[in-house]
């Protein structure tokens, strides 16, 4: 279940809790990028995945901030790269922006254009590694 919401939330924080301790489990866990925790939990590491979770935000804002002064993006593109990044939906960003679908596929061209990215997700893929670095 979780690799297919990978395939349109590459980035949402996920936490896999179970009673099984498989090695082949944990491993594709981990290969998904999620946080893999065998029950009997550890209230200490619910808190940590919350306080990680909850820091992707802050840092793709800041990273965000540097990419808007770098490439000139408006509020809009940032807004929308944000979002991207943090594994929204086209769908999902244009009914939170209350614009249409073409006005965002606009944005997205006039982003790309700046930025010289192939796509929205290599933008946001980029966007995270730069995050990463932080």
């Amino acid at each position: 279940m979780l690799a297919r919401a990978r395939g349109t939330h590459p980035v949402t924080p996920a936490m896999i809790l179970t009673g099984s301790n498989e090695d082949t489990a944990a491993n594709a866990a981990y290969d998904l990028r999620a946080h893999y925790v065998i029950k009997p939990v550890v209230t200490g590491r619910i808190e940590q995945f919350l306080r990680d979770a909850t820091s992707l935000d802050a840092a793709v804002s800041l990273v965000l901030q540097e990419w808007t002064t770098r490439y000139g993006l408006s509020e809009a593109e940032a807004d929308l790269l944000g979002r991207t990044a943090l594994g929204e939906s086209r769908r999902t960003i244009a009914a939170a922006r209350d614009t249409s679908p073409e006005t965002i596929k606009k944005q997205i061209a006039n982003l790309l254009g700046k930025t010289g990215d192939d796509s929205l997700h290599a933008a946001a893929e980029r966007l995270l590694r730069d995050v990463a670095r932080v």
